[in-house]
């Protein structure tokens, strides 16, 4: 167990290295001068020295490779930068709004996840039978709205013409009651979004498993159908729907962007936002490295509870 960990800690060591210098290049592939969102365009044109002191004071005047490795250096030392566009730290900033879409994340993916697993496991024991293809055909259909076109139906319907939810944005008058008001509707998308996707994975998982010869073996044991489903199928379902879940954990802090845009969530989605309208390349970096961590932290980490479900995983290590 100990080999295996260690190997998967190296390859996801490289994977990150690689996907700094990429968290590094892509903010500055984006056509455009940060200069211009800062200053303005009148003044980037009239006022040339001044457009070369401030891009001196951001090092934005030195060649890509010593940008680069300042960027390191920064990193290594704890320092993610100032914003452009902010004039604060990008790690307080990315701080303050990774809070923000955590309150829908979470309880989001919670309520995706059991849904999704006890829905699937239930569904994929009686495929065939006339409501799990109703089942089914409900969930394909919501896997095929975008998530962002989820989110305006919901904020249509519920928010606008049933008035059973704000519209957007947040409020913390009223402390965590009013929270609560905002976050419900963004929560509800998401978890139903999520879902949609972690039902299927669980429904083939288990359908696959039920003729399996050991299913047949503990059938002859004389043990009830719902043992069989929770206690022995279930288990050896779990690994697929627990790699799709971890991926779903790292990209969840920023593939809420759209949902957070559409209601006017102060969340990662519409920072990143910000920061791509302004090309503020230091704070783009921090929310790129942000999502970067919780993808690899993700992946790692249904990499060891996956060695440690089926110790057969373990010795498919070099």
């Amino acid at each position: 167990m100990r080999r295996h960990l260690l190997w998967k800690s190296l390859r996801y060591a490289g994977s990150f290295a690689l996907l700094l210098l990429l968290n590094f290049l892509l903010p500055r592939c984006m056509p455009g001068d940060p200069l211009v969102h800062l200053l303005g365009i009148e003044d980037f044109v009239r006022f040339p020295e001044m457009v070369a002191e401030v891009r001196a004071r951001y090092g934005l005047d030195q060649s890509q490779a010593m940008q680069f490795a300042l960027y390191v250096r920064n990193l290594i030392a704890g320092d993610l930068g100032y914003s452009f566009h902010f004039g604060v730290p990008v790690a307080d900033l990315v701080t303050r709004r990774l809070a923000w879409t955590l309150v829908l994340v979470v309880p989001a993916l919670g309520i995706g996840g059991l849904l999704a697993g006890a829905l699937g496991a239930v569904a994929g024991w009686h495929s065939g039978a006339p409501a799990e293809r109703w089942l089914t055909f409900g969930v394909l259909s919501l896997h095929s709205v975008p998530q962002y076109g989820l989110a305006m139906l919901a904020l249509f319907v519920v928010a606008f013409h049933l008035d059973a939810a704000p519209l957007s944005g947040l409020s913390t008058e009223r402390g965590l009651i009013d929270v609560l008001r905002h976050a419900l509707l963004p929560i509800l998308v998401l978890g139903l979004s999520s879902a949609a996707h972690l039902y299927l994975i669980m429904r083939n998982s288990v359908a696959d498993l039920r003729p399996r010869p050991f299913v047949t073996a503990a059938r002859g044991r004389g043990l009830s159908s719902s043992a069989l489903l929770w206690r022995h199928v279930l288990p050896n379902a779990l690994l697929p729907f627990l790699a799709l879940f971890a991926l779903g954990l790292g990209f969840s802090v920023g593939g809420a962007l759209m949902v957070e845009v559409v209601f006017s969530w102060p969340g990662m989605g519409t920072l990143i936002l910000s920061a791509v309208d302004n090309r503020d390349y230091p704070l783009l970096q921090g929310c790129f490295l942000l999502i970067t961590i919780c993808v690899l932290a993700a992946n790692w980490l249904n990499d060891i509870l996956a060695g440690i479900i089926d110790p057969r995983l373990r010795r498919l290590t070099p």
